[in-house]
């Protein structure tokens, strides 16, 4: 049985939150966290090699398994302040772009304020926020954490926060009001 998917990803260098949209059942049918574990080797420029591998396999394979007709990601926008962190979340929205451009999948980005608006016009919201409207909005259409670290939690709520955004946008449909 084919499914016709979309996959609205938190993208970030270490963890990505995943969620799996269903277009012909209108249902939300996974959710799961990708978690890129910090690698330690002779080099800085080796660990920096090794992790986005890593994460480009991770990407790969929740494509490949899901086969959707579209990405949505919500981008990371420099929430960080060290040139680090920066530097993380530069090569996680490259990764993405080489990854789905070699396999003939759109994307389209979101950005986090984007998401905040969808509770406070300003966005002015903590996360938890966000979390919450996910949680009243998306249950009923199968949304559920794939496990209780708070670190997955996040980034998977962050990731169905941007089907919420799509619906508002009038680009999907969701069966939730």
């Amino acid at each position: 049985m084919t499914m016709n998917t979309i996959i609205a990803l938190d993208i970030g260098y270490r963890f990505t939150g995943v969620v799996v949209y269903d277009l012909d059942s209108k249902q939300i049918v996974a959710t799961d966290c990708i978690r890129v574990m910090k690698t330690t080797k002779a080099s800085k420029a080796l660990e920096h090699f090794d992790d986005c591998q890593t994460l480009a396999e991770h990407l790969d394979f929740v494509i490949n398994k899901w086969n959707p007709e579209h990405i949505y990601a919500e981008s990371p926008t420099g929430g960080g302040k060290s040139s680090n962190a920066v530097k993380s979340m530069a090569s996680s929205v490259a990764i993405l772009a080489s990854v789905t451009y070699s396999l003939g999948i759109p994307v389209t980005l979101v950005t986090p304020l984007q998401l905040k608006r969808l509770v406070r016009a300003k966005g002015a919201v903590d996360k938890h926020e966000i979390m919450e409207l996910v949680e009243r909005k998306l249950t009923t259409i199968g949304f559920k954490y794939p496990n209780n670290y708070q670190w997955c939690r996040d980034h998977v709520g962050d990731a169905a926060a941007i089907l919420l955004f799509l619906h508002k946008e009038n680009v999907l449909k969701l069966n939730i009001d």
